[in-house]
């Protein structure tokens, strides 16, 4: 095999700094960060609460 077989191949090293995302998993991607940020934000508001009312 020489190097022109993998010139149209996709590129699967997810290790790899030229790596793409494709469509479904830059929506899970989204997705994973809004749920973390959300969370994190309900846990901050909620400790917030409890330190005010204690």
């Amino acid at each position: 095999m020489t190097n022109k077989d993998f010139v149209n191949s996709k590129q699967t090293d997810k290790f790899n700094k030229d790596y793409k995302l494709n469509k479904s998993e830059q929506i899970y991607a989204f997705f994973c960060a809004l749920i973390l940020s959300f969370g994190g934000l309900f846990m901050l508001f909620r400790w917030m609460l409890q330190i005010a009312t204690d």
